[in-house]
């Protein structure tokens, strides 16, 4: 049996953390791994090693596609999202960075790549980076510099603001609905979706119970299949891997991660993860894509100087 990547394996989000601090990431690191040698590595209970091993048994891998058959085709066109990174009638991809780090800017190129096309998007503004007279104002620019008509790509922009969690909730809810109406729509942007999450009361158990509803709904929109790039701010997290304990400010051996608000586990299956960074003296600006168990680098060469 061919590898894949463990997240694509229905485990909890802590069994996932602990595979990954582990360097367990494909199912071919597990192969001859005992239940007791998981339990002293990951620090779980025996059942849970169990478990583990047991779906990486019963799940068959998820076949990767081709470089020639993952470009994607909007009527007769190719584009990547990020140079290495294409576009697909299915594409689950997460935008994630600090602010000005581009996010962004790249829902907003793919965007205008697919309705110069002539097929539709849906665009979700969930905490007020892609108002509705930012996004009007750069489609107008399109138009004009293409020598279009005036809304000929605008009418093919559906857009709304969600103000806060349980809007959000209401909206992925509705999103089969609106998509009998738009039979066009290849795209969804989801612009801010750390975002309705960052009520500072919001019970543990409520946010949990949210983010589970926001991935099931995400995994059933890449299955239609319809593309979906949805943007998070990145925020920075102590860790100690070599301690099971809870990470203070004043842990000496802590260390400094960049990682997605959400965390980088509560959404698993096929999708992409692209961490936005600026490196170097310079602040040249680059994308770590995560997928399929991999992590590539690719150097961004766009002045996106302002963008969010």
């Amino acid at each position: 049996m061919p590898g894949y990547a463990l997240s694509t394996l229905a485990l909890a989000p802590t069994t996932h953390s602990a595979l990954k601090r582990a360097g367990y990431t494909t199912s071919e690191d597990l192969a001859g791994v005992t239940a007791e040698l998981l339990c002293k590595e990951l620090g779980i209970p025996p059942a849970e090693a169990e478990e583990v091993l047991k779906r990486r048994e019963q799940s068959a891998p998820v076949p990767l596609i081709s470089a020639t058959a993952a470009t994607l085709i909007v009527n007769g066109s190719t584009f990547d999202i990020v140079p290495g990174l294409p576009f697909l009638p299915s594409s689950l991809v997460e935008l994630s960075g600090t602010p000005g780090s581009g996010k962004t800017h790249i829902a907003i190129s793919a965007l205008l790549r697919v309705v110069d096309h002539g097929d539709e998007v849906l665009v979700a503004d969930l905490d007020g980076s892609l108002p509705s007279w930012r996004l009007k104002r750069v489609l107008r620019a399109w138009e004009e510099t293409n020598d279009l008509p005036v809304n000929s790509v605008s009418k093919l922009v559906h857009t709304t603001t969600v103000p806060n969690l349980s809007s959000f909730l209401s909206f992925l809810l509705s999103l089969p609905s609106m998509m009998t109406k738009l039979p066009k729509m290849k795209l969804i942007v989801l612009d801010g979706l750390s975002a309705p999450f960052r009520h500072p009361v919001l019970p543990p158990s409520q946010r949990n119970h949210a983010l589970s509803v926001v991935r099931d709904a995400l995994q059933r929109l890449s299955a239609i299949p319809i593309a979906v790039i949805f943007t998070t701010q990145a925020a920075t997290k102590l860790v100690n891997y070599s301690s099971h304990l809870p990470t203070t400010a004043d842990d000496s051996e802590a260390q400094a991660i960049v990682q997605p608000a959400l965390g980088d586990t509560w959404l698993s299956g096929r999708f992409a993860r692209v961490m936005l960074a600026r490196e170097g003296n310079d602040g040249h600006r680059v994308a770590y894509i995560h997928r399929d168990g991999r992590t590539e680098r690719t150097e961004l060469d766009w002045d996106g100087d302002g963008a969010s």
